[in-house]
């Protein structure tokens, strides 16, 4: 979702925008005696539990298409071929 120009908010894909990750511990126990237990639900640290993130377009992936910097670029386009 667009916020201001060039400003983005998006839902943290390290948690799923839930705010919460699984962090494992270890145990110094060896895989085949694993229990399970060896984990808990903490706050994530990307978004710090928020669920989401506030991005500038420079830091979103290199398909996603900013529509302030696609306008920028048709002004600036344009302004040189006058």
């Amino acid at each position: 979702m667009r916020l201001d120009k060039h400003t983005y908010l998006v839902t943290c894909e390290h948690c799923d925008g839930t705010g919460e990750v699984e962090i494992y511990y270890d145990c110094g126990k060896p895989a085949s005696s694993c229990c399970g237990g060896c984990s808990a639900t903490g706050e994530c640290e990307e978004c710090n539990g928020s669920g989401e993130l506030y991005l500038h377009c420079c830091d979103l992936p290199e398909d996603f298409e900013c529509a302030d910097c696609m306008n920028e670029q048709t002004l600036i386009n344009h302004e040189q071929t006058n």
